[in-house]
């Protein structure tokens, strides 16, 4: 696992080569947002899958959430019992 604290720290860890099954990315975040990331890791790295989370379950969030490739979204407070499911679909083997 790595953790970032922004976005740009997101994409600077790719950038430097670190690559991960899956990004867990929530969609506030101080600087650059999480739906903004989303949109420079399609860019960068388009078979990346990419969960989102937020606080705010809003049909906007989600439908542009999906339109720039996320693989799933999760309102808070997240069940971990599906995110446990959903992340054992992208481990690799």
């Amino acid at each position: 696992m790595h953790f970032a604290n922004s976005g740009e720290d997101a994409l600077h860890l790719l950038r430097a080569g670190i690559s991960p099954d899956l990004i867990l990315s929530d969609i506030n975040m101080p600087g650059m947002d999480g739906l903004h990331l989303l949109g420079e890791i399609r860019k960068r790295f388009p078979t990346l899958p990419v969960m989102m989370v937020t606080a705010y379950d809003d049909d906007e969030r989600k439908r542009r959430a999906g339109d720039l490739g996320a693989c799933d979204f999760l309102a808070k407070p997240v069940d971990f019992a599906y995110l446990r499911t959903r992340l054992s679909q992208f481990q690799a083997p």
